[in-house]
């Protein structure tokens, strides 16, 4: 289901990090080629998914919490004509204690 309202949200967040100074999100756009595919492991809200979809062809989101996985697939967001170029998907990577 697509929500605008999330995706507006998402949007207001992921300009609020990048202006209070985020070292890396300066960065991505020289270590992302135009037409490539990235991985955001762990997404969260979706900020990094947000400033990868900006400078790459499409970005797959993995998510452990299925409640922000949901919110963030029903963001929905495109880039202007393009298609939908955001791929959400229940992450299987949870976190867990294990002997080291």
């Amino acid at each position: 289901m697509f929500a605008p309202h999330l995706r507006f949200k998402l949007y207001l967040r992921a300009k609020r990090i990048r202006r209070r100074g985020d070292p890396e999100l300066a960065h991505l756009a020289s270590l992302v080629g135009a037409g490539r595919r990235t991985i955001d492991v762990g997404a969260n809200c979706g900020v990094y998914s947000y400033w990868l979809a900006r400078c790459s062809r499409v970005v797959e989101a993995f998510e452990p919490n299925p409640d922000l996985a949901q919110r963030l697939a029903a963001a929905g967001f495109r880039l202007h004509w393009r298609q939908p170029i955001l791929e959400v998907k229940l992450s299987p990577f949870k976190e867990c204690q294990g002997e080291t």
